[in-house]
């Protein structure tokens, strides 16, 4: 077994609780004693960013939003967060894979500061377009029926 020495808080604690393990995450609070019996279904964001990116572009044209353990999540801020961690851990492979990336629309929420103060108005989304802007960089997210 080999990793990557990533860390993050894939798993839900708030302290550090998922190692890499050959490119997948394992939450290093399971197991046995000897084996992690949760995880190696997520990819690292530091050593399998373009499988990880992939994969939370996949969800973000999809669609969504939710309540996790009571905190509120739409698919535009997901894929925003993952391309964030992403960057963080790896900016060149982010960057190379960002670049293929078309523009695509997915849900969004008109007012984000209003869902976090409010978590009762989660379910009302709009559609927003995101793409990204390869000359200087930047993400650019473009509300629709707003």
């Amino acid at each position: 077994m080999s990793g990557c020495q990533y860390q993050g808080y894939e798993f839900g604690a708030g302290y550090p609780d998922s190692i890499c393990i050959d490119g997948e995450l394992w939450d290093a609070d399971s197991g046995d004693g000897e084996f992690l019996t949760n995880g190696g279904d997520i990819p690292c964001p530091r050593c399998n960013t373009t499988t990880f990116l992939r994969r939370a572009l996949s969800d973000a044209k999809d669609g969504g939003c939710g309540l996790a353990n009571f905190y509120p999540h739409v698919a535009m801020l997901d894929w925003e967060a993952a391309i964030a961690k992403a960057r963080k851990e790896n900016m060149p492979a982010a960057e190379e894979f960002l670049q293929d990336v078309q523009p695509f629309k997915t849900d969004d929420w008109p007012d984000r500061d209003a869902v976090f103060a409010n978590p009762t108005l989660w379910d009302r989304t709009i559609e927003r377009e995101w793409r990204f802007d390869g000359a200087n960089g930047e993400l650019v997210g473009q509300g629709c029926g707003e």
